[in-house]
């Protein structure tokens, strides 16, 4: 009976460890690079607005296709940032 109970702590133990190991990396979430946040500046290209959503709008002309860059898990929302300001070309017809 006593090897039993020991088992029995041991993979609890064990349980508890990892749910506590699995809670501290899910949300430690990964911090943005120091080119991301420089990114997240207006500057003589585009204009960033960071109200309710992230838009980077070119200054010189209005775009006419956009592109939705959603983050991936454990990632900050401002590690997504980019500086490929110009959209994708639009498909000939």
């Amino acid at each position: 009976m006593g090897i039993i109970v020991s088992i029995l702590i041991s993979f609890l133990t064990i349980i508890i460890v990892a749910v506590i190991a699995f809670i501290i990396w899910a949300i430690s979430a990964r911090k943005p690079q120091i080119e991301a946040l420089e990114a997240m500046k207006s500057n003589d290209l585009v204009d960033v607005q960071t109200d309710r959503w992230l838009v980077f709008r070119p200054k010189e002309k209005e775009p006419k296709v956009g592109f939705i860059l959603y983050p991936g898990a454990r990632v900050d929302i401002n590690a997504g940032k980019w500086e490929g300001y110009q959209p994708p070309p639009l498909p000939k017809k």
